[in-house]
């Protein structure tokens, strides 16, 4: 059976996040260095909701319709999670498109939710950034563009101009949002593939790309080097690997999502060897905004709070 979440390898494994709290750490500067803004402590605990990506992995945005279900007012949530390609952000060298983004930052504040940010390069990179960079043609393992075979440009994660250009936009993007008292985290998605965990394609015919590409030679100038160098804070979570209304299968219960999202909260709470739990866990929008579910969520947000966080 398949894992019934997606292990934000960056976050839960190593720690990869940016947490904004007493000012942002902005990737971009050097080791240690913090945009300005106002001292506060970063409070990251409890449940969030994980907005739908569309066509291209752009990012849409939260359904509002509910007024008492919707991400920003469920009382079980603590935080929003909006994701969204960078291409969506940044479609011509210089120009942002932040209306979706700061829709979300306005609506967490006005209900008390904390916000975290998740950018995608890789496959999704703007046209105009892929411009004089080293790719590789791969196909997508996995996501809503998954299996069908089909290569497409990858930018290779240790190429200068890729890399330059990439921690540009999350310097903007620092500076835009460092002092929001709502924005708490940012994934350190480095070069990546299909979405901010560290996944690179590696079937056999991608092998035979990265060797075309010589890529044991980058060892020493690989993009998570850029990264790993503006970490502030270590965080663990989980992100469920799909709506448990949508592929309950998926995740341990078939045809009873509540009983499915119940079991993959209860897994990704368990503690680990030294008995520490997750800071959080990171659920789509549609099950958040289900009544039926509504139960299972109160239960997940008071896990949180007998382990002393917030939700």
């Amino acid at each position: 059976m398949a894992s019934p979440w997606a292990c934000r390898v960056l976050l839960a494994i190593v720690g990869l996040a940016v947490v904004v709290g007493g000012g942002a750490a902005v990737s971009g500067q050097p080791s240690g260095a913090r945009s300005r803004g106002p001292a506060r402590k970063a409070d990251i605990s409890g449940l969030s909701a994980v907005n739908a990506l569309g066509a291209d992995r752009a990012g849409r945005p939260f359904d509002t319709s509910n007024a008492s279900l919707n991400v920003f007012a469920n009382p079980s949530t603590a935080g929003v999670t909006f994701r969204s390609s960078w291409a969506a952000i940044e479609p011509a060298d210089g120009t942002f498109d932040f209306s979706k983004i700061d829709a979300v930052f306005a609506q967490a504040e006005a209900h008390g939710k904390w916000v975290d940010l998740i950018f995608i390069p890789g496959f999704v990179t703007p046209s105009w950034a892929l411009q004089g960079v080293q790719t590789v043609m791969c196909a997508i393992a996995y996501g809503p563009e998954g299996g069908t075979g089909k290569a497409q440009p990858l930018p290779v994660p240790w190429d200068r101009t890729y890399l330059t250009r990439w921690f540009a936009f999350l310097r903007v993007v620092g500076q835009r949002y460092a002092d929001r008292a709502s924005f708490r985290k940012i994934a350190a998605a480095g070069p990546t593939s299909v979405s901010a965990e560290m996944s690179l394609p590696n079937s056999s015919a991608d092998i035979v790309e990265w060797k075309r590409v010589n890529a044991s030679r980058a060892t020493e100038t690989f993009g998570y080097r850029g990264v790993l160098d503006h970490i502030w804070r270590v965080l663990t979570g989980f992100m469920m690997s799909t709506s448990a209304l949508e592929r309950s299968e998926r995740m341990g219960a078939a045809g009873d999502p509540p009983l499915a999202l119940r079991k993959s909260i209860n897994l990704g709470m368990a503690p680990n060897s030294t008995g520490q739990h997750v800071d959080y866990l990171e659920i789509y929008e549609p099950d958040v905004m289900a009544p039926e579910m509504q139960s299972v969520l109160r239960y997940g947000a008071s896990l949180f709070r007998s382990h002393g966080g917030s939700s």
